[in-house]
């Protein structure tokens, strides 16, 4: 669903710069403890530490970062508690 989402999103906005907001990192840390990134059929590919947070954020901003086809626009990671 992610990759979907990002896909329409970024040919909808092609030339519009996107600010990744990645909040709640205590939910993240916590569900990675319990489920794994790559045991997810949308995430197969990652090929991180299961339950690392900073290679888990590393996936996902790179997952979302490789949907900007054209170079032209650049990248923002925001990260929160």
């Amino acid at each position: 669903m992610l990759c979907v989402a990002l896909a329409i999103l970024c040919s909808c906005f092609e030339s519009t710069p996107i600010l990744l907001f990645l909040n709640k990192r205590d939910l993240f840390t916590t569900k990675i403890q319990k489920v794994e990134i790559a045991a997810q059929p949308a995430f197969q590919d990652y090929d991180g530490k299961p339950n690392d947070f900073e290679d888990g954020v590393r996936y996902f901003e790179e997952k979302f970062t490789s949907q900007n086809t054209n170079g032209q626009v650049g990248y923002i990671g925001v990260f929160s508690d």
